[in-house]
């Protein structure tokens, strides 16, 4: 019923705002016609707050570490207020090019998961032991089954697994069709990238639970951090803070 959100900035200097946005910000956009830019957003959250009136509403930027978001506006002169600690998060204000105000905070309260976005593509794996995989995942990698339809003699037909947005498919091997666990081959040809927002609190997960990391955690010149790992079937799994199409949209 409700795929986005749009939220509007007003502003007496819109050229110099939207400047702020596109370049200090770097948010992805679109020019829907001239030089008038739409801005793509991170996650984003919605509450009710009690007010004596209707038709109040606030626009609040969120971040990991309020902190290093002022002294990264600070590489850039964009002043920000004094951090003040609200019980609920610790909040500044940023000054924008034209003049007004915009909240930026460090959330303490609990975040929920972000709505799903439909996707396209759903990746298919199969392993020789489906039932131990679905427990592997779980416990390494924080994946929560969704679906499993169990097959004949123990095996998987069909699961599902989720992890934020993200999900993958998971079944018994099925030689007959030429589906086949990577343990029976030479190698692979193909590995999954997986959105997670803390690469390295994940990989310590992974690690804990003695994950095969085939290479530790790197941080990539396009703005990626993450790790590679093997599950015991020898599926290749990518986890990052990089979500594919956010360096060429921001070329763009």
């Amino acid at each position: 019923m409700i795929d986005g959100s749009h939220t509007i900035l007003s502003s007496t200097n819109p050229d110099a705002d939207r400047a702020f946005l596109r370049d200090v910000l770097g948010l992805p956009h679109v020019d829907v016609g001239d030089g008038w830019l739409i801005f793509g957003l991170p996650p984003s959250e919605v509450a009710v707050h009690p007010s004596e009136k209707n038709d109040v509403h606030e626009f609040h930027l969120m971040c990991p570490d309020v902190e290093a978001f002022i002294a990264e506006m600070a590489k850039h002169d964009v002043p920000c207020s004094d951090v003040s600690d609200r019980g609920w998060g610790l909040l500044t204000e940023v000054t924008l090019p034209g003049g007004g105000k915009l909240g930026a905070y460090q959330p303490r309260h609990a975040r929920p998961e972000p709505a799903r976005t439909p996707s396209t593509l759903y990746p298919s794996l199969s392993y020789d032991d489906a039932p131990a995989a679905l427990d592997w995942l779980e416990r390494a990698f924080g994946f929560q089954r969704r679906l499993v339809v169990p097959g004949p003699e123990g095996t998987v037909m069909h699961s599902e697994l989720s992890l934020g947005s993200s999900v993958v498919m998971v079944s018994s091997a099925r030689p007959d069709q030429g589906r086949l666990s990577p343990a029976g081959l030479a190698g692979v040809n193909a590995a999954l990238s997986v959105f997670v927002d803390d690469p390295d609190a994940h990989h310590a997960r992974a690690v804990e639970v003695g994950a095969n990391i085939v290479e530790g955690l790197v941080d990539a010149e396009y703005g990626a951090r993450g790790y590679l790992a093997k599950d015991p079937e020898g599926h290749l799994w990518y986890f990052g803070n990089y979500r594919p199409g956010a360096w060429w949209d921001q070329q763009a």
